[in-house]
This record gives structure tokens, sequence and C-alpha cells, in this order.
């Protein structure tokens, strides 16, 4: 289990979930959905890092332009209980 720190492509913000890995694939509980889905199943959803208990991992990503964490808008748009669009 990990908490992954990841931008959502998408709606283009920066969020959090959880990532529980079992013999039967990788599972990602996030906040923003009411369904447990795979990670394969959010292609949007790019991981920037992730702790556990006892590591953590920092993704790589190349990019011309520097990135700033920065929420355009406001978070009102994306209410928990939504659901993936």
């Amino acid at each position: 289990m990990s908490l992954v720190i990841l931008q959502d492509r998408k709606r283009n913000f920066f969020h959090a979930v959880l990532s529980v890995s079992t013999s039967g694939g990788t599972f990602i509980l996030d906040n923003l959905s009411n369904i447990v889905l795979r990670d394969s199943d959010l292609p949007d959803y790019q991981p920037l890092y992730s702790v556990s208990a006892n590591r953590a991992w920092i993704y790589g990503s190349k990019s011309a332009v520097a990135r700033v964490a920065d929420v355009k808008g406001n978070f009102a748009s994306v209410a928990p209980g939504e659901g993936l669009q």
C-alpha cells in the first residue's frame, strides 16, 4: 500500500490516491470516485512520487516547460463522490 501523488492530466490538477498492490493487480482508491479501479484504467493519472511505510519512489518525465503545482479555477468543479468523467 502506498500514497501516490500524481497529476491528473485530464482535469489538469495535482492529486493524491492510495495504491494497493495485490497478486491480482494494482488497485487505486480515489476520493474522486466511488469505484475502485485498476491503475491501468486511469491513463490520465501521471504519477509523480509515492511513499509507503518503508520506501519512497520518484517517477520521471521530461518536459520542456517547468511545472509548478497549481489548480486552474478551483476545486468546486471536482467534488468528492462525483466519479470519473
